[in-house]
Order: structure tokens, then sequence, then C-alpha cells
């Protein structure tokens, strides 16, 4: 029986060593020559840190905005006399809308004209021809300045008194 098992041992020995026998069966032994070669990223080598290139930047100082400038209009007499200089005449009623007196007049040429005018300074922005070679027959009354008032009649000379009690009436 010890024979047996020798030879048992030996053909079991013989059958490990031999490639046949390698795949019918196998030991597990757990000695090994080096297993499979994994490499990892490759190293990864940084020269100095940069210099700092920039300037502190300025520090943010926040102030409220400035006040608007409040320009207001010239007065509609300021607007007949600069109109006036610029030689038109027989000036319509003026009305303000959008920032400009509007009104028509007549010009140097004798043309009727719708203007627009800054309220600001008083220049003629727009001029529109209305009707071309207009000519007044008769000059219009002058609606800048009031027509003076006629002087009051003499008064009527007093009729004498013929009583010396005033309040007795004849």
């Amino acid at each position: 029986m010890l024979r047996a098992g020798i030879v048992a041992g030996v053909l079991a020995a013989v059958a490990a060593l031999s490639p046949a026998g390698a795949q019918s069966w196998s030991v597990g032994v757990g000695v090994g020559f080096g297993g499979p070669a994994y490499y990892g990223p490759p190293p990864v080598y940084y020269g100095p840190a940069p210099a700092y290139r920039y300037e502190q930047p300025p520090p943010v100082v926040y102030m409220p905005a400035p006040a608007p400038v409040v320009r207001s209009s010239l007065p509609p007499d300021a607007i007949f006399d600069a109109l006036d200089r610029g030689g038109y005449s027989n000036f319509s009623p003026m009305a303000f809308r959008d920032g400009v007196y509007k009104l028509n007049a007549v010009n140097r040429r004798g043309d009727l004209v719708a203007l627009e005018v800054s309220a600001l300074d008083g220049r003629v922005e727009r001029e529109f021809i209305l009707t071309a070679g207009h000519r007044v027959l008769r000059a219009a009354p002058d609606v800048r300045r009031p027509i003076p008032a006629a002087p009051p009649p003499p008064a009527a000379p007093r009729p004498p008194a013929t009583s010396a009690d005033p309040l007795v009436v004849y």
C-alpha cells in the first residue's frame, strides 16, 4: 500500500509538470514570476512659482452721481426779441411743446414760415415754409406789447352850486 501511494504521488507530480497534465488539472501553489506590468502617469515637474507681475488694483470708491444740470427755458418775451433781431415779423401766438416754442412768422424774404425755436437759447431749430412770398397787406398788431390806452377825455365843467346844502338835489 505504501508502494501504491508513492506511485500515485509520482504520477501526480509528473502529470503536474507535463503540459498536457497542466490543462487537465492544476494545483495552486501561489508562486509567480511577475504579474502584469501596470505603469502610472509620468511624474510632473513644476518650475519655480511665477513672479507677481501685476500691481495692486485701485481701491473702489463709490461716489454719488453728479446732480443733473437743470436749465430753465427763456420767457416768451425774450424769444420774441431774439426773433425780431433775426429779421422775423408778424408773429402768431406761441405754444410750448416738447422743449421748443412753436409759432408762425414772416421771414426776411417775405415767406410765411412755421418756426420751432429752442426754449433754452432762443435759436431757430427748424423753419418750414408755409406760403412762399407771403405779403402782409396791413401790419398785424404786435402781440408782445400792449396797446397804450387813449388818454381820458377832459372832465366836463361843474355847474355852479346854487345851494349851500350839498345834499339838496335840484
